[in-house]
C-alpha cells in the first residue's frame, strides 16, 4: 500500500496516472473495502491531493455551484 500511495504522488505523470488506475481497478472489487479501510486515512489525502482540474472543469463547477444554488433558493422561496 506505501508503495502504491507513493507511486500516486510520483513526479511522472504516467507513473501517477497508473497507481490511480491501480486505485481504480481494486475499488471494483469485493476485497476492496477489508483491504483499503485501514489505510484511508492516507489515501484520501493523496487522491484528493493529486486532483487537477482544467480551466473549463473550473467554470463548470461554478456553474453548477450557482445552478444548485438557485434551485435551492427557489425550493425555498416556493416552500414560504
Amino acid at each position: 500500500m506505501q508503495y502504491m500511495l507513493m507511486r500516486t504522488q510520483d513526479s511522472d505523470t504516467s507513473v501517477s496516472l497508473e497507481a490511480c488506475e491501480f486505485w481504480l481497478s481494486l475499488a471494483e472489487h469485493q476485497i476492496c473495502k477489508e483491504v483499503l479501510m485501514p489505510h484511508i486515512g492516507h489515501l484520501i489525502p493523496v487522491l484528493i491531493g493529486g486532483m487537477k482540474y482544467s480551466e473549463i472543469d473550473i467554470i463548470l463547477l461554478k456553474v453548477l455551484a450557482v445552478i444548485h444554488f438557485i434551485s435551492m433558493a427557489m425550493s425555498c422561496s416556493a416552500e414560504i
